[in-house]
């Protein structure tokens, strides 16, 4: 429906890219794009209605992606972006850019009627050169899940990065007054 990778390819692509980058220490990014209250639209608009905005979205988040990147439908109205040979910086950048051509125009259904539609986008990176090379393809999407959910929390309509893991040890202050402790 949308012509875009499905969940298995998107997977197996994605497990390819993050062994090369890791390979050969480059840099690569992975987001998760949900769309905010899409049962609303499904609701009132009709699964046609629903389809005509998924296919919308990819239309405009293929504008803003270069040939080297991958987007896939996860499930639902849930989207997976990969962007390979991409800092975290760049990928915040381009990804921000996506959420504002969302929800700047509104999308046209099939009747003729619009709607608004905004996405919550979660992203985390992969660098293999500063404590991350044990990242497999479920923890980076996991940390990007993790982040997504943090934009919705956060109000959706945003995009949130994922730090990971700290390389500092965590500091757990003592009840008693003392010394913090490492954990």
């Amino acid at each position: 429906m949308t012509g875009i990778a499905n969940r298995r390819y998107f997977l197996d692509r994605a497990g390819v890219e993050i062994g090369r980058a890791l390979r050969h220490r480059r840099p690569l990014a992975l987001a998760m794009l949900d769309l905010d209250h899409f049962k609303r639209i499904n609701d009132q608009f009709g699964h046609a209605g629903g389809d005509a905005v998924l296919q919308e979205l990819v239309r405009r988040v293929r504008t803003r992606l270069r040939r080297e990147d991958l987007i896939g439908r996860l499930g639902g109205e849930e989207f997976a972006i990969l962007l390979p040979e991409t800092e975290i910086d760049g990928a915040l950048t381009a990804l921000d850019l996506i959420r504002d051509m969302i929800a700047e125009t509104p999308f046209l259904l099939p009747d003729g009627r619009q709607t608004p539609v905004t996405a919550s986008i979660g992203v985390a990176d992969l660098r293999a050169d500063s404590g991350f090379a044990a990242d497999t393809l479920e923890q980076l999407l996991k940390r990007a899940d993790d982040a997504l959910y943090a934009a919705k929390r956060g109000g959706r309509n945003r995009v949130i990065f994922d730090v990971g893991p700290s390389p500092f040890p965590t500091m757990v202050p003592k009840l008693d007054g003392g010394k913090a402790t490492e954990i």
